[in-house]
């Protein structure tokens, strides 16, 4: 019997990843949707550690693929590229603000939760400022 049912788990649990995968809608409830605006707002502030997408998904107390899928369902972009735009959408701010004060660039790269000023500045190159900060605006 506990095998049949774990075989029937295995069944929708694959056929809901397809489903995902194909690009459709998959449901979320109330209180998923919250847990995927606590993760956004967890990842708009500055990080120092890297987070895996499992750790994310144990925080939101969801699977990894229905956090991957809801969340772009939801923000319309990746949980990867959120991350990045939200760093640089900071490091644009103080950037455009380091006349008033003293910070340099690596200080800067530090803030926003990148450890190597070089993939900072590898991030930067790639991303136009009006590009991030129209998608930290939706």
């Amino acid at each position: 019997m506990e095998c049949k049912i774990k075989e029937m788990l295995s069944i929708l649990f694959h056929s809901a990843e397809q489903k995902i995968k194909e690009g459709k809608q998959i449901n979320l409830s109330l209180q998923e949707t919250n847990r995927l605006h606590a993760i956004k707002e967890f990842l708009s502030k500055p990080q120092l550690e890297f987070y895996s997408i499992q750790t994310l998904a144990e925080r939101a107390y969801m699977n990894r693929t229905k956090l991957q899928a809801g969340f772009k369902q939801l923000f319309g972009q990746t949980i990867k590229d959120y991350a990045i735009d939200a760093k640089l959408s900071k490091a644009y701010e103080l950037l455009s603000n380091k006349a008033k004060t003293s910070i340099n660039i690596n200080e800067i790269a530090r803030m926003v939760g990148y450890r190597s000023p070089h993939y900072f500045a590898v991030a930067f190159k790639q991303k136009s400022p009006s590009e991030v900060k129209v998608r930290a605006t939706e």
